[in-house]
């Protein structure tokens, strides 16, 4: 089993894709891209760099960001998260913890909830499509602020920075490997694609246990 260092906070300042895509290259018999152009494209590799850290957004709690204030006014029942959320830590309203509770839970609770106007004491990430809700509604204008696992932006040549440890550029050049030579192609190899993907799931197992699932 790898053992692997992983520092957190600023200590964790990122690995470049690019840079590890350099370094898989000898991996696929080649020296440069020229050498597989016609089986794999660098935009493929990019795209499944994407794919694996999708993987670790929705499934390992490997980024935190915090979201606020956002200003709420008063008849207003939600709020809009941020766009690169996968689920919510923690929501706070004037600095106040609020309790998550589901839309099953809500409507249990008060089948006019949508009505019911007080200061906020619950959110809910699946009440409102799209929206954090909360519950009482707003009676007066105040802010709310979200602690959330949060989704990468697109990586691609030139934006190709992922705020992560170091370490982890194992699991992307592990990930790239094997979709590789999972493809149909002239550089296909089934049982190294295996291989490379039962890599990829158990550096995705360490890294659970170390950050925690993230939903």
């Amino acid at each position: 089993m790898p053992v692997l260092l992983l520092p957190q906070g600023t200590a964790a300042s990122g690995i470049d894709i690019a840079a590890v895509i350099g370094d898989i290259l000898p991996a696929l018999g080649a020296t440069g891209f020229g050498d597989i152009t016609d089986w794999c494209s660098q935009t493929e590799l990019y795209n499944w760099s994407e794919e694996a850290a999708n993987r670790l957004a929705h499934r390992v709690g490997a980024w935190v960001n915090r979201y606020g204030l956002q200003t709420v006014n008063p008849g207003d029942f939600s709020f809009v998260p941020p766009a690169d959320l996968v689920d919510a830590i923690h929501v706070s309203w004037n600095g106040a913890s609020l309790r998550p509770t589901t839309a099953l839970q809500l409507a249990a609770l008060d089948a006019a909830w949508q009505l019911t106007a007080s200061t906020p004491a619950r959110f809910s990430m699946d009440a409102l499509p799209g929206l954090a809700a909360l519950y009482p509604g707003v009676t007066s204008t105040g802010d709310a602020a979200i602690i959330y696992h949060q989704r990468q932006p697109p990586i691609q040549l030139g934006q190709s920075v992922i705020p992560i440890a170091s370490p982890v550029q194992d699991y992307f050049g592990m990930a790239m490997l094997g979709e590789a030579r999972r493809k149909e192609s002239d550089g296909a190899m089934p049982e190294m694609a295996d291989h490379f993907a039962q890599r990829v799931a158990l550096y995705e197992q360490i890294f659970e246990h170390y950050w925690g699932p993230a939903q």
